[in-house]
């Protein structure tokens, strides 16, 4: 599947894909950066996650909007497929801050609450060769295990 493009908020910013809203606009890093060179902020995450810590009310909102996108879409993801685990990873760093923090409380907040066991929701860093591995993974699985 691919979740990025997502209607994340209707009616929301224009998407390279030529929709508008997808989560891409919202909880990309690359729509942070943007959003938050917009607001005359930085558009890098950590100094994001740092004025926020230090209560920057324009980098709580920012990343709050942000990690809770992605949080609400990973609910939706788990109602429809019963995950036992979730995998977030980003290239450059784990999500410990802010972000990460609203993303979990949207996903588990919007997770039906009967729905046991919950999925664990594993956050991480990849790195470049990790894209890879994954890929060459996959084809494997596809090529070697198919049911004949």
């Amino acid at each position: 599947g691919e979740i990025a493009h997502a209607t994340a908020e209707p009616g929301g910013l224009p998407c390279l894909c030529g929709k508008t809203g997808c989560l891409d606009t919202v909880a990309s890093l690359s729509a942070i950066s943007h959003l938050a060179t917009r607001a005359g902020l930085p558009g890098d995450l950590e100094q994001l996650e740092q004025l926020a810590a230090q209560g920057n009310l324009g980098a709580v909102e920012l990343l709050h909007r942000a990690g809770s996108a992605l949080g609400l879409m990973i609910a939706q993801m788990v109602q429809i497929m019963d995950p036992q685990h979730v995998l977030v990873v980003r290239q450059g760093g784990e999500l410990t801050g802010l972000f990460g923090r609203a993303m979990r409380q949207a996903a588990e907040g919007n997770i039906l609450p009967q729905l046991a066991p919950r999925p664990e929701i594993i956050t991480g860093d990849v790195m470049a060769d990790s894209w890879a591995f994954g890929a060459a993974s996959v084809a494997a699985d596809r090529s070697l295990f198919r049911e004949f």
